[in-house]
């Protein structure tokens, strides 16, 4: 997908992160295959890393042949946000245009912060009307990528069984 200037888009209007872009900032844009099996929406692009090596262990396959990955985080001034909020916000608008350009039916929300802003957008009355996720929703709530970084081998293989549950579906 093209890369979008932070000063042209709609979506970026009222995030307080705005006011830090230079000219020529860009919103981060996922990848991936767009006929893919599925959609994963991950905090960041740490996340992204360790689902690709997860995944590429699993399976000896880069994921970005078989599903589309993005992240909720946007622009490079909030991609280290660890709360979600207005910002998160303003991101899921991005990520809704972003994944309904994208051939697929299912999408995975992975991550806390992914999952609390996904579910609070959904759920929004103010946001019904403009909602196009025409997507079958997967939430993994208490599961995240970075699971695998921390040393605790009970949250990685957790992370891992669950994830290889998804692929193997």
């Amino acid at each position: 997908m093209d890369n979008v200037l932070i000063s042209k888009c709609r979506n970026c209007t009222n995030c307080p992160y705005r006011l830090y872009q230079k000219p020529n900032d860009t919103i981060k844009q996922g990848q991936g295959n767009y006929f893919g099996k599925a959609i994963f929406i991950v905090d960041d692009d740490e996340s992204v890393k360790i689902l690709k090596q997860v995944y590429e262990n699993l399976t000896g396959r880069n994921i970005f042949e078989d599903y589309y990955v993005t992240t909720l985080y946007k622009c490079k001034y909030n991609r280290d946000v660890k709360r979600p909020g207005i910002v998160g916000m303003n991101c899921i608008k991005n990520v809704r245009e972003e994944i309904n350009k994208i051939q697929t039916g299912v999408v995975y929300a992975i991550g806390t912060n992914v999952i609390t802003i996904v579910s609070n957008y959904l759920n929004n009355k103010n946001h019904v009307l403009d909602i196009n996720f025409n997507y079958k929703i997967y939430y993994l709530f208490n599961y995240n990528p970075k699971w695998c970084k921390k040393g605790n081998i009970v949250l990685r293989d957790t992370f891992i069984n669950e994830f290889s549950k998804i692929i193997n579906k």
